[in-house]
């Protein structure tokens, strides 16, 4: 694991300690699941590909879900602790999935 992963969990448990809700701390262990998954797709190449894959959906799917508990933190946030700002990429994020290929090969 390199530094720019530890980065982004201190950054990632950080977003979900700036709200204390129990959906951030759900979302902020999915986001750190996914850090972590992020890193294993360097350490298992393409060469093993089952394992590569595995790690890869993880870091993909963790990540969506975290994107998208998040986008739900900072919506429902009454108190304004968060920035309504950040809404716009959790919500082009989260829209933008159904119109991805899925994770099908190209012909």
């Amino acid at each position: 694991m390199d530094l720019i992963e530890l980065r982004d969990i201190y950054k990632t448990y950080n977003l979900g300690e700036a709200d204390r809700t129990k959906l951030g701390y759900v979302a902020s262990a999915f986001g750190i699941f996914s850090c972590i998954s992020c890193s294993l797709v360097g350490v298992f190449p393409m060469n093993s590909l089952s394992v590569h894959d595995v790690v890869a959906y993880s870091f993909f799917y963790n990540g969506l879900v975290a994107v998208t508990l998040f986008t739900l933190v900072i919506l429902f946030d009454r108190q304004n602790k968060l920035s309504k700002w950040l809404l716009i990429p959790g919500i082009i994020t989260v829209i933008s999935v159904p119109f991805g290929d899925g994770g099908n090969p190209s012909p």
